[in-house]
């Protein structure tokens, strides 16, 4: 559902939501900018939300890279520019 998510957005906006700059390393390397671009408009993850989040294989080292950051902002709506009671951002934020 995230990647229909994504690409619905896309549509919406006609600009990538998320588009980070890709770190090309080892096979696994974290991926800062784009959790950047993706918390900046989400806010950060809970286990409320995600339970199955602490049991991401790299989730716990590489969670510590994004424990400075704050996202207190996060906001869908200033990105999409929908008015939230409509049924398109409701839909997308479900999606997301």
């Amino acid at each position: 559902m995230w990647a229909v998510g994504c690409i619905f957005a896309e549509l919406l906006t006609l600009k990538p939501l998320f588009q980070g700059a890709e770190v090309k390393a080892t096979p696994n390397p974290f991926q800062l900018d784009q959790l950047d671009k993706i918390f900046k408009v989400l806010g950060h993850p809970t286990l409320e939300k995600w339970p199955s989040l602490a049991h991401l294989p790299h989730w716990q080292q590489d969670s510590q890279h994004i424990q400075g950051h704050k996202y207190d902002n996060a906001n869908l709506y200033s990105v999409v520019h929908l008015s939230p009671k409509s049924p398109a951002y409701d839909l997308l934020s479900k999606m997301l």
